[in-house]
């Protein structure tokens, strides 16, 4: 070691401690060397669709026509690609303000849809969707014609306007859109099951939301006869009561769309408004005024809300009425039924089970041949009748919960419609009865159709994410399971919250129950087996061919859902 001299005494005996330390150290023996981390795994591939497929609902459509853009993602097996994915969309005619579209949607199980609105464009537009996942890119294009002619009269174009305006609600957070999406066929397009408002937006419904497409062309509702299906008096205090037909709404309780479209204005648990003075005030403030005025004359706070409710009814039927993409008829049901396609041999098979009364049975209630239709035309798949059958109680809905319905109830305002107490077993505070209430008034005296709800068609019916008129149900395949064995063996149905097993038919009074349909597909098969797992998909498969949007032209691009998908087989 050699000293620095400039060190005093004392600094040497530290640098002597600090060379004895050093020494230790050095005749220490190094501890044993840690193993090597042993290396990384290899990145796992990015996973990505093969295949991007674009087709259209509908094509051509007008200047100022409605359609959806459906984008089909696909694996190399041909198989719905699963994974998390969003499409952007772009077209030549949106980049220049003549045409609305949605610029990037989500993928659900595949399939992403967006709405697209002409606002002038004409001639031709070419569609793209993208999708871009770990850098790596696919894309599909289509082409959309559209006529140089406009579709609409000023008061259909006025209403689409407000169709798509959450400015009308209580909360600025709910539009007709909400629950009737161009991207949904006019259906819901997320998979909530039931869907929410409400001055908040978060307030849960009652009931499935039913479709408006086809609904302009639904008759109106009316009654068949002085008595009801179970032959009982005619209610004599509204002379209203009979066999119903016809009519929207699960209840009826709406003839036509011109009543219909008044009703979610001022739904507590929809739009929301606490009245029509409120709809009129927002309506002040809308920057389609002045077209409103031009279109239904002067309109000031001074006008009589109830009358102006009515005109803003007018323009969202007249929008229902006049916009082609409501009333297509253009399924590969429609597309067979003029020769233009074939099915399958399995959509073959499923139409014969429909059909079958010892079968699916399902034509009973949902005509495919047009013989009890009430107007002339291409099926709209129901009878238009009223029928109680006896789902399960849905637990999901708040109202439903015996612990919660109070609550639930007194916050949109709504506690009169604990109706349970007088109806006694099994006890619950609140019954969705449909026909005979709580919604629907005029018909509480007539117990005969105390649980029934309006049959409801099938076009469009594979799209859905819930089932019946409470949403208990979340597939095809549940559905027919529980209309072929639901007096078979009912303790698979009807469940508890707790899911322990509760009492047959727990959703209706044990004092209406017997107004339960009992015929086919209810009833035991008079032979054979009604229907085996193979004929379930056969006819799964069939009512898959409903939905709207095929184009003999381009049969790849038909919008197939998971359960469709599914469902197939040779």
């Amino acid at each position: 070691m050699r000293i620095d001299r400039r060190l005093s005494l004392g600094g040497l005996l530290i640098a002597a401690q600090v060379l004895a330390i050093q020494g230790a150290i050095a005749a220490t023996p190094p501890p044993p060397r840690a193993p090597a981390p042993a290396p990384l795994p290899a990145p796992l591939p990015v996973l990505i669709p093969a295949s991007v497929t674009v087709g259209l609902l509908s094509s051509p459509i007008a200047s100022d026509g409605t359609t959806a853009v459906i984008t089909t993602l696909k694996n190399a097996d041909g198989s719905l690609f699963t994974g998390a994915a969003t499409v952007q969309l772009s077209s030549p005619c949106a980049a220049s303000g003549t045409a609305l579209l949605e610029a990037q949607v989500s993928a659900r199980d595949g399939i992403a849809a967006a709405s697209y609105i002409a606002t002038g464009c004409s001639g031709s537009d070419a569609v793209t969707a993208k999708v871009t996942i770990g850098g790596r890119t696919v894309s599909g294009v289509v082409n959309l014609l559209i006529n140089a002619t406009s579709s609409l009269s000023a008061k259909a174009a006025l209403g689409r306007t407000m169709f798509f305006d959450r400015g009308l609600s209580a909360g600025g957070n709910v539009a007709c859109a909400s629950c009737h999406s161009p991207a949904g066929n006019w259906a819901p397009v997320d998979d909530r099951g039931l869907p929410v408002g409400g001055v908040s937006g978060a307030v849960a419904g009652f009931r499935t939301a039913p479709t408006a497409a086809y609904a302009a062309v639904t008759p109106a509702f009316s009654f068949l006869t002085a008595t009801n299906r179970a032959g009982t008096v005619n209610n004599g205090a509204t002379g209203k009561l009979g066999t119903p037909r016809r009519g929207l709404m699960w209840d009826g309780r709406a003839s036509t769309v011109f009543d219909q479209a008044k009703g979610p204005f001022v739904s507590s648990h929809e739009m929301a408004n606490a009245n029509s003075a409120v709809v009129l005030s927002k309506l002040l403030t809308r920057p389609y005024l002045a077209a409103f005025r031009a279109a239904y004359g002067p309109v000031t706070s001074q006008s009589n809300p109830d009358t102006v409710l009515t005109l803003l009814a007018d323009a969202l039927a007249r929008f229902e009425s006049e916009e082609k993409s409501f009333v297509l008829f253009n399924s590969k049901f429609d597309a067979v039924s003029k020769n233009l396609a074939s099915f399958t041999p399995q959509e073959a098979r499923g139409q014969q089970w429909f059909n079958d009364a010892n079968k699916g049975a399902c034509s009973g209630c949902h005509n495919s041949n047009g013989a009890a239709q009430a107007t002339p035309g291409p099926q709209m798949f129901t009878d238009l009748s009223y029928r109680a059958l006896a789902v399960p109680r849905n637990w999901k809905i708040p109202y439903n919960v015996d612990a919660t319905a109070p609550t639930a109830l007194a916050a949109i305002g709504q506690t009169g419609l604990l109706n349970g107490a007088a109806l006694g077993a099994p006890g619950h505070r609140y019954y969705d009865l449909g026909f005979c209430g709580p919604f629907r008034t005029d018909s509480l005296g007539d117990a005969a159709l105390c649980g029934a709800f309006r049959v409801p068609g099938l076009r469009n019916v594979a799209l859905k994410s819930s089932y019946e008129h409470n949403g208990v149900f979340s597939s095809l395949a549940q559905v027919i399971d529980f209309y072929v064995n639901r007096d078979i063996t009912p303790q698979k149905f009807y469940l508890k919250a707790d899911g322990t097993p509760d009492i047959a038919y727990n959703d209706l009074p044990v004092i209406y129950q017997g107004n339960r349909e009992i015929r086919p597909p209810f009833t035991q098969p008079r032979a054979g087996v009604r229907l085996n797992a193979a004929d379930v998909q056969d006819l799964i498969a069939f009512m898959c061919t409903l939905t709207d949007g095929f184009d003999p032209q381009q049969p790849q691009a038909y919008r197939l859902p998971q359960q469709c998908r599914q469902a197939i087989r040779p």
